[in-house]
């Protein structure tokens, strides 16, 4: 005669009400996210061992993708420095006097009205276009048209010697004569 061993009872695996996960210091749960997690869990009926695998995974793919994205913007902001070391026009040995030419233009902007440049500026550093070379080259550009005292200058003087109206300069002769 056959006996079974009943001693090892099959038994339903423990569905909790919460799970409780243990995760790395510093990873912050999102209570919609865990809310949204938990019923998930529940129907797919884990024990709170299955969903601490689940979240290991999930972490473990979040991590990779953000080294990823990290990977990303280190090689995006290097290769826009070796464009701008390359460019023929402001790069190479010109390359700091067409920064510090830029920056100072950038300085600038701190006299536009409704312009928050220090919110500015960290947007601009935390993303990497600060380095953008069309962004340097703006600057540069513009700054050109700077002089010593921070004025823009105005471009020169006209036929019988006097400074060129504003007009004149961006839009050309308008056949109006200029008043001085």
């Amino acid at each position: 005669e056959i006996k079974q061993d009943t001693s090892k009872e099959n038994t339903a695996p423990v569905i909790p009400e919460k799970y409780e996960l243990k995760l790395p210091e510093g990873v912050l749960i999102d209570e919609g996210m865990m809310k949204e997690f938990t019923a998930f869990g529940k129907d797919m009926k884990w024990t709170n061992e299955i969903a601490q695998k689940a979240a290991d995974l999930h972490l473990k793919a979040i991590s990779a993708f953000a080294s990823k994205q990290d990977a990303e913007f280190e090689t995006r902001v290097q290769d826009w420095s070796k464009e701008l070391q390359n460019d023929k026009d402001i790069g190479g040995a010109k390359i700091d006097e067409s920064m510090k030419q830029a920056r100072r233009t950038w300085a600038m902007a701190k006299d536009i009205p409704g312009v928050n440049m220090e919110r500015l500026t960290k947007d601009m550093q935390i993303s990497g276009m600060i380095t953008h070379p069309d962004i340097v080259r703006i600057f540069h550009y513009f700054g050109q048209f700077v002089g010593e005292d921070n004025k823009f200058m105005r471009g020169g003087s006209s036929s019988d010697g006097g400074e060129k109206h504003a007009a004149t300069i961006l839009y050309g002769p308008t056949g109006v004569k200029e008043s001085k």
